[in-house]
């Protein structure tokens, strides 16, 4: 499990509580969307977890400490999709619990939790009817992992929010045929318009319909060119929602103020309100913003995770 104070430029969409006749985002006013974001703007401090199948490997392959983020170790090792299936049928989190998360988030005054729904893998920690390849239907722990989470933050009185990966490394009509080399530029699937259309707005469907406490939705990713028209009807009354393309590897820590300016090539924040500013500058202003409060909450942080190791044998922490 990785646990990082969660960016805001690589925000894809953000909901918040339907009015009485949801609006079409492309026809919301300034001040509907300024209602919408105000949640969101006050915020600024959340939990942001990717926790999946890659626990089980925990950044070792075949006896090699792997260099690199955990989450990547199915690219970054050329894992073969039936090896890295392995893990997921080792995948049973039987210590999870999501009331004591909730709580290490709270107790460092987070506002809100993102977890990763989805990682480029293409394994769910959610109960799927698109995909058998899910908690429920592919592991020994049977059960839906994210659904526990939300209403916990739900009870808690926190926000919650799924990140959802657009490349998957294990379906046929993503990056699956790359492997090992999932993320080789030289080749382009031809079917990657239906795995968009077939697999991943049904699941995009699936997460706003079965969870309702999801507050936000965070896209990891890009898109090809041939599969970026057209859009899901998510809800039959949307909230409002937006999005916009996260730049290649944008993961970063801070607190940062989410506004409509987009990021530049480097996944610099552009502050809108300031004409003629220079790119960036709204982050670095907001990034020093409350520098010590943000090192007192990760150490809060990282005091209540250090506190819930106990020694067991690899094997058994990697599960958990």
């Amino acid at each position: 499990m990785t646990i990082r104070s969660a960016a805001t430029f690589a925000l894809a969409a953000i909901l918040s509580v339907a009015p009485a006749a949801a609006q079409d985002i492309g026809q919301e006013t300034t001040a509907q969307r300024d209602a919408r974001m105000a949640w969101w703007r006050d915020a600024r401090f959340g939990m942001f977890i990717h926790w999946g199948a890659y626990a089980v490997a925990a950044g070792t392959y075949k006896g090699e400490r792997i260099p690199g983020i955990g989450e990547w170790i199915m690219s970054h090792a050329h894992v073969p999709i039936p090896e890295y299936e392995e893990f997921v049928h080792r995948f049973n989190p039987v210590r999870f619990d999501p009331d004591e998360w909730v709580r290490i988030a709270k107790d460092a005054g987070m506002k809100y939790i993102i977890i990763t729904s989805k990682h480029h893998d293409g394994f769910a920690i959610f109960d799927s009817k698109v995909s058998r390849y899910d908690i429920v239907d592919a592991t020994p722990y049977k059960r839906d992992a994210l659904k526990a989470l939300a209403q916990a933050a739900h009870r808690a009185g926190m926000r919650f929010g799924v990140y959802y990966s657009i490349m998957d490394w294990h379906h046929p009509d993503a990056q699956g045929p790359n492997a090992p080399e999932y993320n080789s530029t030289k080749w382009s699937n031809p079917n990657f318009g239906r795995y968009v259309e077939a697999y991943m707005k049904p699941q995009l469907q699936e997460l706003l319909t079965q969870y309702p406490e999801i507050d936000v939705l965070w896209f990891d990713g890009r898109l090809e060119r041939r599969a970026r028209a057209g859009s899901v009807r998510l809800r039959p009354r949307p909230a409002a929602g937006s999005h916009r393309e996260q730049p290649r590897g944008a993961h970063a820590s801070g607190l940062e103020r989410p506004e409509s300016g987009g990021t530049d090539r480097a996944g610099r924040l552009r502050d809108p309100r300031a004409a003629g500013a220079p790119r960036g500058a709204s982050r670095r202003r907001l990034g020093n913003l409350h520098d010590d409060e943000r090192h007192v909450g990760l150490q809060v942080v990282r005091r209540r995770l250090e506190g819930h190791a106990h020694p067991t044998a690899d094997a058994d922490r990697r599960g958990v």
